[in-house]
């Protein structure tokens, strides 16, 4: 009776339009189906590019501001969701996922490039003044969160799903 949907194809091709051209439509019909045949808590990843690029603490009543076509989707899949639930009520839990690190991660993550960085015993590594504040959770820290947050049946919201402490890299 609940589903915990942690799917997005595509990533980290933030910037490509088949995140509302064919992940949006996808992923809201078959959300949309789940709940039709009695699905009744529905917990979906979310993103805290729907934000937009902020820097430092985020709220979750903070406006969505998406600036590139995945945080657009994302955004757009949660309020067609709310749209849904007006004529199906549900539990939608929504849970945006930060800058997570961890095994597996992207290669071209700057997280992954300093290690290599370090590794590889680099004198120096490129990167901003550091005027940018990010959150960034380790992923298993993260699968914990969402694993509490499905064992929270009554919660209907937004979270975001990171430590509320952003650091400057």
């Amino acid at each position: 009776d609940a589903l915990v949907h942690l799917a997005w194809p595509g990533l980290p091709n933030y910037r490509d339009l088949f995140h509302f051209e064919r992940n949006l439509p996808a992923d809201y019909r078959f959300i949309k189906r789940m709940v039709e045949a009695g699905t009744r808590q529905v917990l979906i990843t979310g993103t805290c590019l729907e934000y937009g690029m902020q820097s430092g603490p985020l709220s979750e009543d903070a406006p969505a501001r998406p600036d590139n076509p995945y945080g657009l989707a994302k955004n757009t899949l949660r309020l067609f969701l709310q749209a849904l639930k007006a004529r199906q009520p549900f539990t939608l839990q929504w849970a945006r996922l930060f800058y997570l690190h961890g095994p597996g991660q992207n290669s071209a993550s700057v997280l992954a490039q300093l290690d290599r960085a370090i590794d590889a015993g680099e004198r120096r590594f490129n990167m901003s003044g550091g005027e940018q504040l990010r959150d960034y959770p380790p992923v298993q820290e993260a699968a914990g969160y969402l694993a509490d947050l499905a064992e929270q049946r009554e919660f209907d919201g937004i979270v975001n799903c990171c430590s509320g402490r952003p650091i400057s890299i």
